[in-house]
């Protein structure tokens, strides 16, 4: 299955086999990227790879899936390791605010939860939406979040459901932990979706 994408069948009616193989290379680029979360700091750059590989599904091409992250993942390992400095220490500011606003009974304290809460969606669904125009146009990182946020400005719709997928993804993972191994496909098919999507 891993040489099989679902490139074609964006552009042509499916039937239920095609959906299923969509579905299992979706899957398959979850389990990758659940891969390169293990060392924490290579997260982006393997979300990044999962975007660019479902990026190529969408244009029509039709590569082998495991080589294509593979190479995709060395050739922008570089580039992507700031970026997981930065989401590590994000992570960390924002878990770390949240955990004294929890322990903490501060006056107001529930509306600061939620307002806090908020701020790292959106954080996150930027920082998603940053990885997939950086994986699937190729542009480094600092030019992938200004377009990144000029996206999210100019089309608000898409990236609220995005951070909705977010949502969404949280929900299934708390419900059920071993999700967490796949959950990044369908997150990546939906940001790769929400960075190549026309602004109006």
């Amino acid at each position: 299955m891993a040489d099989r994408t679902p490139a074609g069948h964006l552009r042509r009616p499916t039937v239920w086999w095609d959906r299923l193989s969509a579905l299992s290379d979706t899957v398959l680029l979850g389990l990758l990227v659940a891969l390169c979360a293990v060392p924490v700091l290579t997260l982006p750059a393997g979300f990044a790879a999962a975007c660019a590989v479902i990026a190529r599904w969408r244009e029509g091409d039709s590569p082998a899936l495991l080589p294509v992250f593979r190479d995709t993942l060395a050739d922008g390992l570089r580039r992507h390791l700031l970026a997981g400095v930065a989401f590590v220490a994000a992570s960390l500011l924002l878990a770390l605010n949240l955990s004294l606003l929890l322990d903490l009974s501060l006056p107001g304290g529930a509306v600061l939860r939620w307002l806090v809460a908020g701020v790292s969606l959106c954080a996150f669904t930027l920082l998603t939406l940053t990885a997939a125009v950086a994986g699937a146009t190729g542009r480094g990182w600092l030019s992938a979040v200004r377009a990144a946020y000029g996206k999210a400005v100019l089309g608000p719709g898409a990236f609220l459901l995005l951070a909705t997928a977010h949502v969404v993804a949280g929900v299934l993972v708390w419900t059920l932990p071993p999700l967490a191994l796949v959950v990044a496909g369908p997150l990546a098919l939906a940001a790769t979706a929400a960075s190549l999507r026309e602004e109006p």
